[in-house]
């Protein structure tokens, strides 16, 4: 399967990506910050993007599914990382014809 990864910087990203090459899968993880996935693999790819920008997620074009690991960028100023990263994110699916999209959510989780 190839499967697009949005977060796999993050906490659960960082589990996630291992996890899925381990299971044979292609992944390409989109991040802010590409440098900050230390891990590497031949069916991994890593790109820059943000959900809050549409256009960085032309990238799911011939993925079979997309998984959605979202965390708010630290900081001050309003955070609309879900509401409007859901609504890119489902847009660019319908749009590049990708049947399989889930999210996962742990914003309000702490340690």
């Amino acid at each position: 399967m190839k499967l697009f990864l949005i977060g796999g910087s993050g906490r659960t990203g960082k589990l996630v990506v291992p996890l899925a090459l381990a299971a044979g899968h292609d992944v390409t993880a989109l991040a802010r910050n590409p440098a900050s996935i230390a891990a590497t693999h031949p069916k991994l790819r890593v790109v820059q993007g943000d959900v809050t920008k549409p256009e960085t997620l032309a990238a799911v074009a011939g993925h079979d599914a997309v998984l959605v690991i979202l965390t708010p960028p630290s900081g001050k100023g309003v955070v609309d990382t879900f509401s409007v990263g859901a609504t890119n994110v489902t847009r660019a699916t319908e749009q590049h014809a990708v049947s399989r999209l889930y999210f996962v959510t742990s914003g309000a989780v702490v340690d």
